[in-house]
């Protein structure tokens, strides 16, 4: 799970316990054994579900798993924002909207409890409307959409142990402490996933490739991320392709949201855009440039020149787009240039950090930073513009942000790349990189081939 604990996570943990460190009140420790991808598969299917899932452990970065099950949602689509029962059917909440997408992301701290939801790529078009919300082919899936969870467990990867969150029924409690201890597997823990097929053809994005550094050539740019999506045929249980990522690519920021429409979707995301520590006022962002194949030597990575400017200026980005809403000086890199290792892919990531203002809050976080800088280059809004031209289509939910809102004001997201949406029968993936003034364009075409690794492993 994204939330930054601090340098004194585990010390905390000792004196306070488990939950209180995400910045959620503690509630009863559960007598369950089980692992966040065993509770997963013994999870009802008549429970909707949401989690953020901290897939191989790190103390600092990726310490805990969420677990949800969803009340009410609230979405904004088509200009308008909407509470919703998971039925579908319209509710009336206590906090009025507005139907201004950014202004009404505040109703999630007036409303009050724990928020998981997910954050379009699109919404950059409605901060930024110099980029202009034209599209040759518009998102057919809402700008937001953000689930209200009453219910609400924590798992610890340090102490191996599940707590719930104060405030969670002691009905839930009781039966997710029975099914986890009793139950088999929920039905339909199967799934069928045919092979990726490119949308956009290799030619398209070479020529596409070449036509950014043009646009850097010419002065316009520094940097744009250029990415092409895949489709797959899909059947069964999106629960079960879930715990099978999980298991074969074991991401840092996961997430898995049952949307409405009946769509899934499945973040298998290395980066972290955004956590904020409340009681610090410590926002922390771990942007990601340079990519590797899992299979060569990472040091090529750590040694590649290009891999390391196309890092140092989304940095830079980071810290102008953080200094905007930070208290003047705050603003610093953390930790410089590292490479992280995954499963299937080497990246280059640095750390930057800030100290946000008092009286601000996520809506003037997001109007500052959103999309993170990483997925769409430097400058932003010119860069943002130019992917439109050349993409050619909204990207949705693709590298946009999937996160958490918790009651105390805290909120972490990552960025939503490596991400699947399953809308019926269908599987869709989107894959990237940053385009730099010597970018060669086949090799550009490679770097994304890599970045689809994760999911070719998935397919049955």
């Amino acid at each position: 799970m994204f939330t930054d604990i601090g340098q004194d996570g585990a010390a905390l943990l000792d004196n306070r316990g488990g939950a209180v460190q995400v910045g959620l009140g503690a509630g009863p420790v559960l007598a369950v054994q089980c692992t966040p991808l065993e509770a997963v598969k013994r999870w009802p299917s008549h429970w909707p579900l949401a989690v953020l899932h901290s897939g191989r452990f790190h103390r600092q970065w990726a310490r805990w798993t969420i677990l949800a099950r969803p009340a009410a949602r609230l979405v904004h689509a088509g200009g308008i924002s909407t509470w919703e029962r998971f039925d579908g059917q319209a509710i009336q909440a206590s906090v009025a909207l507005t139907h201004g997408a950014v202004e009404d992301l505040t109703r999630l701290g007036q409303q009050g409890g724990l928020w998981i939801g997910s954050l379009s790529y699109d919404l950059g078009m409605l901060i930024e409307p110099a980029v202009s919300t034209a599209q040759r082919t518009s998102s057919s899936m809402p700008i937001y959409e953000w689930h209200s969870c009453p219910d609400v467990i924590v798992y610890d990867h340090v102490s191996r142990r599940w707590q719930a969150v104060a405030g969670t029924s002691s009905d839930f409690v009781q039966a997710f402490t029975d099914r986890m201890t009793s139950g088999d597997p929920s039905s339909g823990s199967t799934y069928d996933l045919g092979n990726w097929q490119g949308v956009q053809s290799r030619r398209w994005y070479e020529d596409a490739v070449a036509r950014v550094v043009e646009y850097i050539r010419a002065g316009d740019i520094f940097q744009a991320n250029l990415t092409r999506r895949l489709t797959a045929d899909f059947s069964g249980s999106p629960r079960a392709l879930f715990v099978r990522a999980m298991e074969q690519s074991e991401p840092w920021y996961a997430a898995y949201l049952e949307l409405r429409d009946n769509r899934t979707l499945i973040s298998l995301s290395p980066e972290l855009f955004l956590s904020f520590d409340p009681s610090k006022r410590r926002i922390t962002s771990r942007p990601i440039k340079g990519t590797l194949p899992g299979n060569q030597d990472a040091r090529a990575l750590a040694a590649s020149e290009k891999d390391a400017a196309e890092l140092n200026m989304i940095v830079d980005l980071m810290r102008n787009d953080l200094g905007r809403v930070c208290e003047y000086g705050s603003v610093r890199v953390a930790g410089g240039r590292t490479i992280e290792s995954h499963p299937t892919v080497h990246h280059g990531v640095a750390t930057v950090q800030g100290r946000l203002r008092a009286g601000v809050g996520l809506p003037e976080v997001l109007a500052a930073t959103f999309p993170a800088g990483s997925i769409t280059g430097a400058p932003k809004i010119r860069a943002m513009q130019i992917i439109r031209e050349l993409e050619g289509q909204a990207r949705g939910p693709f590298f946009g942000s999937v996160g958490v809102v918790m009651p105390d004001g805290g909120f972490s997201f990552n960025v939503s790349i490596r991400t699947l949406v399953i809308d019926g029968d269908r599987a869709e993936y989107a894959a990237g990189g940053g385009i730099v003034a010597d970018s060669v364009p086949a090799a550009e075409y490679e770097e994304t081939v890599a970045k689809t690794a994760v999911v070719e492993g998935l397919v049955t």
